[in-house]
């Protein structure tokens, strides 16, 4: 039973790594003087819009993945402690997936963010079969859950990829979500 909770830790530290891709998508993080007080306000009025779009998707992500992160470990903690906490939770959870894709259509386009959005949806929504048959010893179930949830990963790793061949190169995605269902 202990690694069923421990599985369920690693996955949120797994969407971390997730994380560290999609703030990956600018090529430069903002610079050091464009992050606090009112020298933050002149830099980044002196920057053209796309560096500001990418200073906005970079932050906005950090903040969005953050509270993924949160929303995860409350989800998987009602899931094993709490259940009549679970649904709420779920949902804020699935909240944060539409937030994490409606954050990248400025800089990718509503097509792309719509794309993310069901593809981290089907993500959140796979792992729930994948808990419930490892919580209840169904190895059948659980097998096939997973083999779900590997197939999605595959698809965000190629959704990332395509997005950004350049940052995200499939070599790296498509392993990096593989350890992160592993």
């Amino acid at each position: 039973m202990r690694w069923i909770y421990r599985a369920g830790l690693g996955l949120v530290a797994a969407l971390a790594s997730v994380a560290i891709v999609l703030t990956g998508a600018s090529s430069s993080a903002a610079p050091s003087h464009a992050r606090t007080g009112p020298l933050a306000s002149r830099a980044v009025a002196a920057m053209g819009p796309k560096m500001r779009a990418e200073i906005k998707l970079y932050t906005s992500m950090r903040q969005l993945w953050s509270q993924h992160m949160e929303w995860t470990y409350s989800t998987v903690d009602a899931f094993f402690h709490n259940p009549k906490a679970l649904q709420p939770t779920l949902n804020r959870l699935l909240q944060n997936q539409r937030d994490i894709g409606a954050a990248i259509v400025p800089f990718y386009g509503k097509t792309a963010g719509h794309r993310l959005t069901r593809l981290l949806l089907t993500h959140i929504e796979d792992a729930v079969p994948v808990l419930k048959a490892a919580k209840s010893g169904n190895s059948a179930g659980l097998n096939k859950a997973v083999k779900a949830w590997y197939a999605n990963a595959d698809q965000i790793a190629e959704f990332l990829s395509a997005a950004n061949p350049k940052s995200w190169p499939l070599s790296a995605t498509r392993p990096m979500m593989r350890e992160h269902i592993t």
